[in-house]
Formats: structure tokens, C-alpha cells, sequence
């Protein structure tokens, strides 16, 4: 199963060279991140956009075109970047644009991640919230004062929409690594290496030398994945995607998210030709209780 991924943010930019290159080792499904909290709050409270609507409109409909043209499908997460409904909303807006403007016919799928005040309020009340990386409890009264509340999906209300004939999927708040990893799931893939593969794909060409916000390809097998840029112009190396696997992690041997977490403490990385790294090892554990994260 072959996933390729344009960029680390969607709105922050990508090669079309790449891109087309890319398209050219025949993808089954293009997944891209939108969002991240490294900005902080700002844009989920105020309900803005994390990148120029135009930017992302462009963006867009390069990815738009090329799935289209591959009739695979397209899988958009934490949209406009906080993943707010609004965001939601507004990403979904500039699909219809463009299907409406280029005569597209196809099944758009959208997913909410908004939490109601009163939902959390009641979790509260049954212990049913816990610190995670606040550092201190949440109250009712820090509810209140809250303008909305997400929380992060994990892969199954992705997968679903793939499940039931989606072509194009806007989610909102969701794990940046299992959205790119819902259609790998979805369709059998291992998803412990499905997991380790989204991780590193979520931020693009990051993982590969030198780094920028551009194309990357993940490849997965039964037993391993391959990762490879699409610019010829770059090439994953051991050192490059062994890095990234340890981005935004405290602990480098696992991976947590939403009901299971991910055992790196077996991962083994491969050199294959020049541009080409094999990696393989990821183990899932499954976690007693299924937790997603409020932001």
C-alpha cells in the first residue's frame, strides 16, 4: 500500500516536480496533515485559519487533480489547523469550489472532532478527564471559559469514511500519523507499521536530505515499510528517518495515541540504494482503556 504525502502542513508547500514524480510510482491514496499546536491556541480559539486560504486553495487543487486523475482517494486531517468545525466547514468549502469550477462527480466525506462544553463537563464529573500535558486538572470552570474544544480522533472515523466509498476526506482534529495511516489500515496494512509509517510522514520531506515541506512516499508491506522522497533532487538516509521517528517524542521506544500505543524498542532501520531507507519492527500494544486527547 502506498502512501503519498505532499507536504508536512497543507498550506505550507510542495514541489510540483515532486508531486508529479510521485504520482508517477503509482499511489494508492494522497494524505496530508493541515494541522499542528506548535502555534499554540490562538487559532482554535479564535476559529481562524492556520494558513492563507488561498495557499491552501492552490495547494489543494494540485492535490485535488492528481487524485482525481489516479481515482484514488484524498484524506485531509485537522483541517484549517486547529480542526475546528468551522475549519471543517471551510476546507470543505474550498473542495466544492474546486469540484463545482474543474466538473469533478464525487463522494466528499467530512468529520468533526468538536466536543460540547456539557460532554466534557460530564466526563469531568464521572473522572472520566485526565491530565495528560497540562500539568494541572481540567475544571468546569476552565470549561466555561473554553470557545471550543476538540479532541484528537484516532484512525477509525477516517477509516470509515473510506470504508463506506469516500473520494475525498476532510477530518478535523485528528493524530497527524494516523491520518496519514487511516487508508493503510483501513485496507489491511499492519497498523503498528502503518502507525511508524504516518509518524514519519506527517511531516513530509522532513525526513529526508536535505529536509523542506514537500513530497514523501511511504511504501508498506507485511513486514516493513520504504520510505522515499518524491524529488529526485532528495533521498531518505538511515540518519534522516531514524531522526524523525524521535520527533515530538519523550520516549523514543513508544508511541502513544488513541487506544493503543506503538513499540519502537525492535525497530530496525535499512539503507536500500541511495535514496531509499527499509524500516521495519514497530509492534502495536494495545492500551486497557481507549483515551483521546482534548485540546
Amino acid at each position: 500500500i502506498t502512501v503519498l504525502t505532499p507536504t508536512g502542513t497543507l498550506g505550507y508547500g510542495f514541489d510540483l516536480d515532486a508531486l508529479r514524480r510521485g504520482m508517477s510510482l503509482h499511489p494508492d491514496v494522497i494524505a496530508v496533515d493541515a494541522g499542528s499546536t506548535d502555534p499554540g491556541p490562538h487559532y482554535l480559539g479564535a476559529g481562524e485559519p492556520l494558513c492563507a486560504r488561498r495557499i491552501v486553495k492552490d495547494e489543494l487543487g494540485h492535490m485535488l487533480e492528481a487524485s482525481r486523475s489516479a481515482e484514488i482517494p484524498m484524506v485531509v486531517g485537522s483541517a484549517g489547523g486547529s480542526g475546528r468545525g468551522s475549519m471543517v466547514d471551510w476546507t470543505v468549502n474550498i473542495v466544492r469550489e474546486l469540484v463545482r469550477a474543474r466538473g469533478h462527480h464525487l463522494r466528499l466525506a467530512w468529520i468533526y472532532a468538536d466536543i460540547t462544553h456539557d460532554r466534557v463537563k460530564r466526563a469531568i464529573a464521572d473522572g472520566g478527564v485526565r491530565d495528560f500535558e497540562a500539568g494541572f486538572p481540567l475544571t468546569g470552570s476552565m470549561v466555561d471559559d473554553s470557545v471550543a474544544i476538540v479532541a484528537q480522533m484516532g484512525h477509525e472515523p477516517i477509516s470509515e469514511a473510506l470504508a463506506q466509498g469516500a473520494d475525498v476526506v476532510i477530518a478535523g482534529r485528528a493524530c497527524d500519523d494516523l491520518a496519514i495511516a487511516a487508508f493503510p489500515i483501513a485496507h489491511g496494512g499492519d497498523p503498528a507499521l502503518a502507525t511508524h509509517m504516518g509518524k514519519i510522514l506527517e511531516c513530509g520531506a522532513f525526513s529526508a536530505e536535505p529536509f523542506a515541506m514537500d513530497v514523501m512516499l511511504g511504501f508498506l508491506n507485511e513486514d516493513h515499510f520504504l520510505l522515499e522522497p518524491g524529488s529526485l533532487g532528495r533521498r531518505a538516509s538511515l540518519k534522516s528517518v531514524a531522526a524523525h521517528s524521535l520527533y515530538e517524542r519523550e520516549d523514543p521506544f513508544l508511541q502513544h495515541g488513541p487506544g493503543a500505543s506503538v513499540d519502537l524498542s525492535e525497530c530496525r532501520f535499512e539503507q536500500e540504494g541511495d535514496r531509499r531507507v527499509r524500516v521495519s519492527g514497530a509492534r502495536q500494544v494495545p492500551d486497557p482503556e481507549y483515551w483521546v486527547k482534548l485540546e
